[in-house]
């Protein structure tokens, strides 16, 4: 593995660009070290909807099972879903692929304690020198494991009954909400239609769906979101609106005339 070009690697996780300093050896590599540190056990990956993300799981799941760990796959889901469901399923950890609120063609890797918490910054640093160590089997004895996951679980569902508990759902029911939501084609689209659907709140939305095309920048901020201020402007009996980023672990909120 070149050592010399790689992506960056920080508490947030790591981050970088496809078929430039990420690659499946690379997350094969991680996924590997991560789940050693973690004491090998099931390990939970999520990823958001671009298109490197299914390649990279794979790469994921391979490098989980070299380590003596079994790779359970939730498919795509929010980052806080895949969080959770570290710690609702038991699992000694957690990866989720995603490059957040970053564009296209960056994707990262985020590790997951035990917990359901992210990898504080002490926790990364010592996957990190692992790695600088050379801590690893060749990328030759990596590809010998399969990558396939052991298992595939059902995420969303536990996560809304989650939600659902901890908030007064027949006053939000009563309330008869109406809100616009962009989920910018990422990973909020797997679950927030289900989530609005059981607090009875209707919605109308742009660019949710998974196909990972994300229309504008995916960080929400006040110069990206112009289709749903739009949508808000036109539309009427809204409440406000919600807009996230890839893989839902930012949230910008507008009033309902689209502020």
């Amino acid at each position: 593995m070149n050592l010399a070009n790689l992506p960056i690697m920080s508490v947030s996780g790591i981050r970088g660009t496809m078929n430039g300093t990420i690659s499946e050896e690379f997350f094969a590599t991680i996924a590997y070290l991560q789940t050693k540190a973690c004491g090998g056990g099931r390990m939970i990956v999520g990823r958001d909807t671009r298109p490197s993300g299914e390649a990279l799981a794979r790469a994921a799941f391979r490098g989980i099972r070299a380590a003596g760990g079994y790779p359970v796959d939730i498919g795509i889901a929010p980052t806080p879903t895949t969080c959770f469901a570290v710690k609702h399923f038991g699992a000694s950890g957690g990866v989720i692929i995603t490059a957040s609120h970053n564009p296209h063609p960056y994707n990262g890797y985020k590790m997951v304690h035990g917990s359901g918490r992210l990898f504080a910054g002490s926790e990364c640093d010592a996957i990190y020198a692992d790695f600088r160590a050379g801590k690893y089997p060749s990328y030759v004895e990596l590809k010998k494991f399969d990558d396939c996951p052991d298992d595939f679980v059902d995420a969303v569902s536990p996560h809304i009954s989650a939600i659902v508990s901890a908030v007064d759902m027949f006053a939000i029911q009563e309330a008869k909400l109406k809100v616009a939501v962009d989920a910018i084609n990422g990973a909020a689209s797997v679950i927030f239609p289900k989530l609005l659907a059981r607090l009875g709140v209707e919605w109308e939305g742009v660019h949710c769906t998974t196909s990972g095309d994300f229309v504008h920048n995916p960080e929400p901020r006040p110069e990206h979101l112009g289709d749903l201020a739009a949508l808000l402007k036109k539309g009427s009996g809204f409440s406000g609106g919600f807009v996230y980023d890839s893989d839902a672990d930012r949230l910008a909120t507008m009033g309902e005339h689209g502020e």
